[in-house]
């Protein structure tokens, strides 16, 4: 019996972390009903290590859901920022302060063939690229692995 089972389609969130931590490389992602991608494991290569369920957060919750505490609203005074994007702006509020303080923001962005995946920006004249909704799933690639390994690292 195999001690390594992954997410089913009606729980995957598709941000493949499993198939991006895999040092075997023995996951990927197939196409499923409804065009969503569900993991698969090569059973050959895997030596069951666990770092893929130990990655997810379906089956690895890191975060307690509770009712919230307090709300807070927040919006940007700048009408440019407000324009480019969804929920008053406080996207690129937050992007530029992670930015000028030397870091990296990742989020999705939509591609010339009309797709959407997630990069990382590094620079504040890239923030537009990741302001608004994109209200489709985005193919989170190998994102993970690219942060984790310091590819946008100066």
């Amino acid at each position: 019996m195999n001690k390594i089972e992954l997410c089913d389609m009606s729980s995957c969130t598709q941000c493949r972390a499993c198939e991006n931590i895999c040092p075997k490389h023995c996951i990927s992602m197939e196409a499923g009903a409804g065009g969503f991608a569900i993991p698969r494991i090569d059973r050959n290569v895997c030596v069951e290590c666990g770092a893929c369920m130990n990655s997810c957060h379906k089956i690895n919750p890191v975060f307690e859901y509770r009712l919230p505490q307090k709300t807070l609203a927040c919006w940007t005074r700048r009408k440019q920022d407000r324009r480019n994007s969804s929920s008053g702006g406080a996207f690129s509020v937050l992007a530029r302060k992670i930015i000028r303080d030397g870091g990296v923001v990742f989020g999705a962005t939509m591609t010339p063939e009309l797709t959407v995946k997630h990069i990382g920006i590094e620079k504040e004249e890239d923030i537009i690229r990741l302001q608004g909704s994109k209200y489709v799933q985005s193919d989170m690639g190998a994102i993970h692995m690219e942060a984790f390994q310091g590819c946008f690292r100066r």
